[in-house]
């Protein structure tokens, strides 16, 4: 008698503990050369490869960049081990689209439109870091042409590099004409803090009006989504690999 049918169980549990195991991960948008200029009427705007979400974001600069702002790819490190509360998704090393302000210029406001290839679906997140020592950010985020309100977009805010996440000073804001107004309170001097909205709707584009402030600071964003689940392909995987094998068991 062949012995196939004692083997497949145990196979199969074993990779199933080890998808389990593995969770959920997700992708940020790429962020190399993260210059872009005004954007006139007629000119392309600039692509971002974001293959996770189904193809590149189209995002242009629609205002002026003032004096002593400039845009650089921003690069953030974060700990998911206490006494820091960053989850899986946010933890590593992560890239955001980066703004730096020297304090010493004028019209620090600056305004991004993101387009999506696929709309971002509720699963996604918008990530935004470093706001905590005065910065605006006036967020419009659409379904179509419908800008998503309020009460369907949901905060969260971890404490990135900070060990209290409970004093962060990041907050969600009603405002008029807007999605919503993420901004800094007091007091300052955080580190990285990490903030996210969850819409309730798909988003298929979103534009940041960004005021830095006067004071000398900076902050980053970008957009995470889910990748394939390894637990889902481990589990197709081992259903395919347990019925090539039951076959087999019956030669």
């Amino acid at each position: 008698m062949s012995r196939c049918p004692s083997v497949l169980p145990a196979l199969l549990a074993c990779l199933v503990a080890s998808a389990v195991a593995m969770g959920q991960t997700y992708d940020y948008a790429d962020t190399t050369d993260f210059t872009i200029s005004l954007f006139p009427s007629g000119t392309t705007p600039k692509q971002f490869a974001f293959p996770a979400a189904g193809g590149p974001i189209d995002m242009t600069r629609t205002t002026t960049v003032g004096t002593g702002i400039s845009l650089t790819t921003r690069t953030v490190t974060y700990s998911g081990s206490a006494p820091f509360n960053n989850p899986d998704w946010i933890t590593g090393t992560r890239r955001f689209y980066g703004l730096v302000d020297s304090g010493t210029g004028s019209s620090p406001v600056v305004t991004f439109t993101s387009s999506f290839t696929s709309p971002l679906q509720t699963s996604a997140y918008l990530v935004f870091t470093d706001v905590e020592f005065g910065e605006k950010i006036y967020v419009k985020a659409y379904n179509g042409a419908s800008l998503i309100s309020f009460a369907d977009l949901a905060f969260t805010k971890w404490n990135g590099n900070s060990s209290s996440g409970t004093s962060v000073n990041t907050t969600w804001n009603v405002e008029a004409g807007y999605s919503g107004l993420l901004l800094s309170g007091t007091p300052f001097g955080f580190s990285n803090p990490v903030a996210t909205l969850q819409s309730a709707q798909p988003i298929s584009s979103v534009e940041y009006t960004i005021d830095m402030g006067s004071a000398a600071n900076s902050l980053g964003f970008n957009f995470a989504v889910p990748v394939p689940e390894p637990t889902t392909l481990a589990l197709v995987a081992a259903a395919g690999l347990g019925g090539l094998m039951a076959r087999a068991c019956r030669r």
